[in-house]
């Protein structure tokens, strides 16, 4: 896979992870963004690093909080 198709693939993946746990049309998920902006509270980050562990494996949990896509 290449560099350009790569990190298209993974703003796929943000956005339809935060897609699923806010509600949010998929449309109103733009990059570079900041979660605040998407009305992310900490019980929906909790749930973004549960899903997140369960596919990547466990990583920082203010990952999300300084995250834009």
């Amino acid at each position: 896979m290449k560099r350009n198709e790569l990190k298209e693939y993974v703003k796929k993946y943000l956005v339809n992870l935060i897609v699923s746990v806010t509600k949010l049309p998929e449309e109103n998920v733009l990059p570079n963004l900041s979660f605040e902006l998407f009305g992310i509270d900490s019980m929906m980050i909790l749930e973004l690093n549960k899903r997140f562990a369960k596919d990547f494996g466990q990583l920082s949990k203010t990952l999300f909080l300084s995250m834009r896509i």
